[in-house]
Order: C-alpha cells, then structure tokens, then sequence
C-alpha cells in the first residue's frame, strides 16, 4: 500500500519577496523525501537571506563604491551546504573588497565556517582524524579526508592560541606573596599512526592560596595554569 501528499510551501522574505515550492511526497520514500525538503528549504532561504545583506550593504556602507562584478563560493555551515553569491567592491584606494564575507566571518579560500570546524575539532580529541572524517562525512553527506580535520584542528587550535596571546597582559602583574603553591601531573596519549609510541602532555597550576566558598569548597586565588609538550624534565 502507498499513499501520496501533495505539499506547497511558500516562503517570503523581506521585500515582499516570495518563493512557492511544490513537493508530492510518497508514503514508501517519507524519510528520505522530508529530509530532501528540509535540505533544499534551508539551501534557497540561506541564499535568500544572503542576497538581502547583499542588498542592504550595496545601499548603505558599500554606497558609492564601483561594483566590480560578483563571486560565488560554497560554504559548509551548519545549515548545510551554502551557496554564498556576492559582489565584489573597489576600495577608494583600489583594493577588492568582499564585505559579505566579513559579515559573514569568512576567510580567503575557507570553505568551511567556524561551527563546522569546531565540530570537527570535537570529534578529533575523542578519536583519529581518519575516524572523525569518516563520521563528518557521513553526517554531511560529504566526503572530507583525514588531513582536511588536521588542518580544521590547527586553524581553530592557532585562533584560541591567539586569543589567549592577546587575552594575557604585555607585562606580567606584581602580587606579594609569602607562598608560591604549585601542583603538577601528566597524561600520556597515544599518537596517530603510532602503536607503540605515546607523547606526554604536562600540567601544572600555581595559586597563591584558596578562599573558601562554602562547605568544602575552595576557589583558587591568583590561578595561573600552564600546559606543555615535548619538554624536558629539567626545564618543566
């Protein structure tokens, strides 16, 4: 037995712009064809959305400025798989300029946005980079290799260690304590494509003291963590 349902959607965005579509879903296709539904609605409403910031920085920042042509890329966000089409601007000091990718935090040949990679970063640190593409892959219906996650782990890994460069002060603060206290320990994890060899992460934390909070609970005062690898015993 098989049944059919004729489904009309219609979407508006602002403008007064609308988009109508029409879709006849098969009772022995249901999952397969609700899920096509989902994936085509949130492609054409995130090209839709994005020809509207077009639009409105064309009328206000981007006002005056020759427009040189426009552009598509392809993204890998976290609605799916976005076509982002764009125009290209002449700086008064004759630079290219993109501004949708700005808005949109996008880099120079990056083809997958922050959340997209961060989730990769996830999945890496519970398993291997060939076992994390396997899953990115299969959750995105695109295929992605092992050393796609390395590099998806060194960009995000190298902004959070920028984040904290300029997190730090220039100069180290001045705090008078009698009492240094430090505490260290170390894991040792196993490395990718290694049986036998495993690397020693280091940790260690200094506080000049605890402040009790409530019960048996304590806060750390004047925390300072440190982590590291590859270091000898002497230097640590």
């Amino acid at each position: 037995m098989t049944k059919d349902v004729r489904m009309i959607i219609t979407i508006e965005i602002e403008n007064s712009r609308r988009m109508t579509i029409n879709y006849m879903i098969l009772s022995d296709t249901f999952g397969q064809k609700i899920r096509e539904i989902q994936k085509q609605i949130g492609e054409m409403i995130s090209e839709a959305v994005i020809e509207s910031y077009d639009n409105r920085i064309r009328q206000e920042e981007a006002k005056g400025l020759k427009v040189l042509g426009r552009e598509t890329r392809v993204v890998e966000m976290e609605c799916g798989k976005v076509a982002v089409k764009r125009r290209v601007y002449q700086r008064k000091d004759g630079r290219r300029w993109k501004p949708i990718d700005e808005l949109l935090g996008l880099e120079k040949y990056q083809r997958r946005d922050e959340k997209v990679m961060e989730r990769n970063c996830v999945l890496a640190a519970q398993t291997t980079y060939r076992r994390t593409a396997e899953i990115s892959s299969y959750l995105n219906e695109k295929a992605i290799s092992a050393s796609t996650i390395g590099r998806d782990v060194k960009r995000v890994g190298g902004k959070i260690a920028a984040q904290e460069k300029a997190y730090r002060a220039e100069e180290g603060g001045k705090i008078c304590s009698e009492i240094l206290n430090c505490e260290s320990d170390g894991i040792l994890i196993p490395l990718q494509k290694e049986k036998k060899h495993k690397a020693e992460i280091r940790m260690a934390i200094a506080y000049t003291g605890k402040k009790w909070i409530s019960g048996n609970r304590y806060r750390l005062q004047n925390k300072l963590s440190i982590m590291a690898m590859d270091v000898t015993i002497e230097k640590w």
